[in-house]
């Protein structure tokens, strides 16, 4: 609720909003606000703005601390980028590295869109999560979400899918590129290691 006080003030006429919030936090137009879910790994800060467009468009901003809810978050996905055949399916095992994620064995993951990648079985433990997948032939082409859901705690991801091309076509330069993202995502994936110490283990 706002109350614009003040020698000769009008009755206010309010306008509410969320100057940006990264969790999808809302809030209506009589002051009511709702937090967005935070699995960031980390407090989020959300900015409200009030603006009394009776008296001069005056406003004022107050700030709340969004904890987070122990979902965690996700810090790297290999590979990145799955590339598409225009003739058959292709499997792919995929490798998420979570922080504070506490993946279990029960945790299930989701695609959106789902329409061009198939599950086939998917185990997870503490940071590490992997998912058996086949990606069906002629992919769509964009970015695809993840949601990873462990005990009604959710963390979320994405990764892009690429189609091959045709056999002696003009240009390469696209199915360039997804190498070389392929290229930086096994950089990650080592960086990945070492900060779990699996490469100190020899693993």
């Amino acid at each position: 609720m706002a109350n614009t006080t003040g020698e000769g003030c009008e009755i206010g006429d309010y306008e509410w909003s969320i100057v940006d919030s990264d969790i999808g936090s809302v809030i209506d137009q009589e002051g009511n606000y709702s937090a967005g879910i935070n699995n960031t790994g980390s407090q989020v800060t959300d900015v409200i703005k009030v603006v009394d467009h009776a008296n001069s468009d005056i406003y004022t901003t107050a700030t709340i601390i969004v904890e987070d809810e122990g979902g965690g978050k996700i810090v790297a996905i290999f590979p990145k980028t799955l590339l598409g055949s225009r003739w058959i399916p292709l499997p792919y095992l995929l490798l998420v590295f979570g922080e504070n994620t506490n993946f279990e064995p029960s945790s299930t993951i989701e695609f959106e869109p789902d329409d061009d990648i198939i599950k086939l079985g998917h185990l997870g433990f503490d940071n590490i999560f992997l998912a058996l997948i086949l990606l069906i032939k002629c992919p769509h082409e964009g970015t695809v979400s993840i949601a990873i859901s462990t005990e009604g705690k959710v963390v979320t991801g994405e990764l892009s899918i690429k189609t091959l091309p045709r056999p002696f076509a003009d240009d390469y330069s696209d199915i360039a590129e997804a190498y070389m993202e392929i290229s930086l995502d096994t950089s990650t994936l080592v960086n990945e290691y070492s900060r779990m110490g699996i490469v100190e283990q020899g693993l």
